[in-house]
């Protein structure tokens, strides 16, 4: 997950050359009008001057093949657009010589963010958009995702709720393109604590979870009626456990890999009761 940011970080902490410096009048009115200077970093800048200080608009083309273009004020640049010289483009707000305020980022690669800048970094609510299909719409710390947000996968599944540093952790619920839905616990970047996942048929399980499995307590209703109560593992009926199937017969008793093994009671519809020793669903006497 933390892959998903590794461009934005490495771009966003890029320092902005410093705006307010000593510059040599080269043509025009650099004291109070339009002209043309040089930084005492050989950078260029043409636009408009106020008590001979870059105010108003104007274009900066930076030694380094760097280009700012937009507002400034007082000798700082406060919003436009700064062209790198990697191919990258940002459009928006400046404060202090950092990308800070609203503003869009767009990556030579074609990744985009949109949204609020702190001192270089994404902070706040923002959307980053990659060019492998993937997209997050959210709360921004340092570049990280963190607290809440969706995150939607180029397979057309989707993540909503809580992230911490990047890393899909707390409270979710993840949507898949099939039509199932999972809403519960989130860590380890897969289902793990308790949750409830409903399948497009409309069969639901509702207890723990390990690393993506059904495992631990739970109930599993079916499509057809049935329903099983108990223990699970690795996605089966493993443990104890009760099943009431769709046919009227009940199961109570030792379940192993998803069948009834071991001793158990069976009820059936007519009333005749199985009780002792089973194995792979077959009354096998007491």
């Amino acid at each position: 997950m933390k892959y998903l940011l590794k461009k934005v970080l490495f771009l966003l902490i890029i320092p902005i050359t410093t705006f307010a410096q000593t510059s040599i009048c080269i043509s025009g009115d650099c004291e109070n009008g339009s002209g043309r200077s040089k930084t005492s970093s050989n950078d260029a800048y043409s636009g408009e001057f106020k008590n001979g200080l870059f105010n108003g608009n104007g274009k900066m083309s930076y030694i380094n093949g760097d280009v700012f273009e937009g507002q400034w004020q007082k000798g700082v640049a406060i919003k436009g657009s700064y062209f790198f010289s990697n191919g990258d483009k940002y459009f928006g707000e400046f404060e202090k010589m950092n990308l800070t305020g609203n503003g869009k980022m767009i990556y030579a690669n074609n990744d985009v963010y949109q949204g609020s800048f702190l001192e270089g970094k994404a902070n706040g609510h923002g959307t980053l958009i990659k060019n492998i299909g993937l997209k997050y719409t959210g709360n921004f710390t340092n570049n990280q995702y963190d607290g809440k947000g969706i995150l939607t996968f180029a397979n057309g599944n989707s993540y909503e709720g809580d992230f911490v540093n990047s890393l899909r952790k707390g409270k979710c619920i993840y949507r898949f393109k099939s039509g199932s839905v999972y809403e519960g616990d989130y860590y380890n970047d897969d289902f793990n604590g308790k949750g409830t996942y409903t399948f497009p048929d409309g069969s639901i399980y509702t207890g723990t979870w390990l690393n993506g499995k059904r495992s631990g307590k739970g109930v599993y209703k079916y499509k057809n009626g049935a329903s099983y109560e108990g223990d699970f593992k690795n996605d089966l009926r493993d443990g104890q456990g009760k099943m009431w199937y769709e046919t009227g017969n009940i199961y109570e008793g030792t379940w192993v890999a998803g069948k009834c093994n071991g001793q158990g009671k069976q009820t059936l519809k007519n009333g005749t009761v199985n009780q002792g020793t089973f194995r792979d669903n077959v009354f096998v006497g007491k």
